[in-house]
């Protein structure tokens, strides 16, 4: 099957090593086809809300369109140094905001990796570090990824259009309405 990775390349993405982070999501989420739900889970997830994907083919088209997503996120980050070069720090500082969780980092082939969402103008997003602490520091790298980029019917520009966090941060949006978001997600 031929593909054109052209896009890829015209975004600054390896497709190598695209394909290389989205094959260490799919084996770090260990994927376990035999890990089914039963029909009565299935019933009381559905019930409460939950959408329960049981068609073993949607479910591997989920975890490639997860794993693609996964692959371009580490595709895309900054190493520490370059995190460290961005911001106009040491490697240090960058070491001591991941740890107080003032940064955010994927763990990806025994290197943490920042991703550049939460970069801006040669500085981190305004309020990042609470709204890191809200979202939790076991939260899954694509749901910090979607929570900051994805739009919000919640938020909107002048014009009514839905913003993303991101957006609403670097805008001037203030603080309190992101961290309601983070801790309702």
């Amino acid at each position: 099957m031929a593909s054109n990775t052209a896009p890829l390349r015209d975004a600054g993405i390896n497709p190598e090593e695209l394909l290389e982070c989205a094959a260490e999501c799919i084996h770090a989420q260990h994927w376990d086809q035999s890990a089914q739900l039963s029909a009565d889970e299935v019933e009381l997830l559905s019930r409460r809300g939950a959408r329960v994907v049981t068609d073993p083919a949607v479910r591997r088209r989920l975890v490639l369109r997860m794993s693609a997503e996964y692959g371009v996120i580490c595709a895309d980050a900054l190493s520490q140094q370059q995190a460290a070069d961005y911001l106009g720090v040491s490697q240090s500082r960058v070491r001591q905001r991941l740890l107080e969780g003032s940064l955010f980092a994927i763990q990806h082939l025994g290197e943490r990796l920042l991703p550049r969402f939460q970069f801006e103008g040669g500085q981190s997003l305004p309020h990042l570090a609470p709204i890191l602490r809200t979202l939790g520091a076991e939260a899954h790298p694509l749901r910090v990824f979607r929570f900051f980029g994805m739009p919000n019917a919640d938020l909107q520009d002048a014009d009514s259009n839905p913003m993303s966090v991101r957006d609403w941060l670097i805008s001037g949006g203030s603080l309190e309405p992101m961290l309601k978001l983070a801790e309702d997600t």
